[in-house]
């Protein structure tokens, strides 16, 4: 992808606003003036409307692609950090966000707003990732750096599917389901 020696951020999602595409640009802008070679994987399934939250960022910076599903964790591998943010509400205080798990499970720490379901806790528990406050999108740039310092892929894959693999949950699921129908 041409992107060697970038630090890249990555976003996979839809441009629906409840999933905060535009506020996450806005995030990577203010990362890219702290860390320059900062570069952002926009995932999503709606190019054309995903366009207009970059007219201000330079198009060496980014690539903005639809992808098919399967083809989604290749291009989570060659990022090193994903960004998931929501609003605080009721909604995404119960939520589970998909793409949480994916990004654990390609061995990525998140930047993650706080709020939203369990994510906060599973992200203070292990050392993954970064809480933002939406209101001023603050991430310091010593944070930033340590997060890439110590990022270790292999230990927060596990930790992924150990939360969230099917494979982890498969033998819960068939007890259940065996004393369901007995």
């Amino acid at each position: 992808m041409g992107i060697d020696g970038r630090i890249v951020f990555v976003y996979s999602g839809s441009t629906v606003d409840w999933q905060l595409p535009a506020v996450t640009v806005a995030l990577f802008k203010k990362i890219k003036e702290m860390i320059p070679e900062a570069f952002l994987l926009f995932l999503t399934n709606n190019l054309s409307c995903a366009r207009k939250y970059f007219k201000e960022i330079d198009k060496g910076d980014y690539l903005l692609i639809s992808l098919p599903n399967s083809e989604v964790p290749a291009y989570l591998n060659a990022a090193d950090i994903g960004i998931l943010l929501r609003e605080k509400n009721l909604v995404n205080f119960v939520a589970s966000p998909i793409k949480f798990g994916e990004y654990l499970c390609c061995g990525l720490p998140v930047i993650i707003s706080s709020g939203i379901g369990d994510t906060e806790e599973i992200i203070e528990r292990h050392g993954i990732g970064r809480l933002i406050d939406l209101k001023d999108l603050n991430i310091e740039k010593n944070d930033l750096i340590q997060l890439l310092d110590n990022i270790n892929r292999e230990r927060i894959e596990k930790i992924g599917k150990e939360l969230f693999s099917v494979e982890s949950y498969k033998s819960r699921i068939v007890s259940y389901w065996a004393q369901v129908l007995t």
